[in-house]
């Protein structure tokens, strides 16, 4: 039986560091050394226009240890659209960790994006904070996601979806239930890597272009936790490795395959609705035996008979 957690979308309630790393573009060209430990810092570039959105390009690696927290913040003099996106600094990968005793958090208000180099985010079971993001982007170059942790990557402290984007390939490991607003973009993939029978729910799918196909990518057993979809969002059958997604009156297929690359026409959706949720399974659901049918048929006569009898 796998474990289907109660999530309450839209009302959950609920820096690391010696965080030590360069930052680059927008003000901070010349790789400026920002640092702390024990107390809250902030990213913040001089330039930019009114209502532009800017980058912090990351090089390197922030290991959350403490109670550092870091949040990126709008620079006054900007407009109040201004938000600031962690991508990575180019030839290089960004790296984020949350380790376990740490108690900060990572804030960043617009997006993590893999624009100019790989992003590798990692949130251990017993870290004591959160990445709250608007986004994660998967853009030119890989994203991974390591989460042990009950969303691990929120919006806020009381929403704890997120949005991910993928236009090349993101990899989520995750030993934790975790909770996704999720566009696929057409070919993109996003490989899973599920275990402790932990749950993907996936809220809303943000854009659906018709005609456009989409993976999702299994790197290990589906008996290992589960993949939950709104059930607002489903507009057909389990049908060999194929769902077709909608939103409005545009229809997406989305592939479901396994580590080897080939659908998996043997998964079935549960005979089970979770809190608005439908549920992969590798299990058919149970087909009633004979003595079952003769007991529902019995229980249907039965309520016909007393409803003619009332008329």
């Amino acid at each position: 039986m796998k474990k289907i957690a109660s999530i309450l979308l839209p009302f959950f309630v609920a820096g690391v560091a010696n965080a030590s790393f360069t930052l680059s573009d927008n003000g901070f060209s010349d790789g400026t050394l920002i640092s702390g430990t024990g107390s809250a810092t902030e990213l913040v570039t001089t330039n930019g226009g009114s209502n532009t959105f800017n980058t912090i390009t990351l090089g390197g690696t922030i290991n959350f240890t403490d109670a550092t927290s870091i949040s990126t913040i709008k620079n006054s003099a900007m407009g109040t659209s201004s938000r600031y996106s962690i991508i990575a600094e180019p030839g290089s990968s960004a790296n984020i960790n949350l380790l376990n005793g740490s108690t900060g958090s990572f804030t960043v208000h617009t997006a993590l994006n893999s624009f100019k180099g790989p992003l590798n985010i990692s949130i251990e079971e017993n870290a004591g904070g959160y990445i709250y993001t608007g986004r994660v982007t998967s853009q030119n170059h890989a994203v991974s996601l390591t989460l042990d942790k009950d969303y691990a990557i929120r919006e806020s402290d009381i929403n704890k979806l997120f949005a991910v984007t993928l236009v090349t390939t993101m990899t989520i490991n995750m030993s934790a239930d975790q909770a996704l607003k999720i566009d696929l973009r057409s070919g993109a993939t996003l490989q899973l890597n599920i275990t402790n029978n932990a749950n993907l729910y996936i809220e809303s799918i943000l854009q659906i272009s018709s005609g456009n196909s989409s993976n999702i990518k299994f790197l290990n057993s589906l008996e290992n936790g589960a993949l939950l979809f709104n059930k607002d969002i489903i507009a057909s059958e389990y049908q060999d490795g194929m769902i077709v997604i909608k939103k409005g009156e545009s229809t997406q297929t989305l592939n479901i395959k396994g580590s080897d690359g080939n659908l998996l026409k043997d998964l079935f959706w549960s005979d089970q609705v979770v809190e608005g949720y439908y549920y992969l399974s590798a299990v058919a659901p149970a087909v009633p035996e004979p003595a079952e049918f003769a007991v529902i048929f019995g229980a249907l006569a039965l309520a016909v008979s007393i409803y003619r009898k009332r008329k």
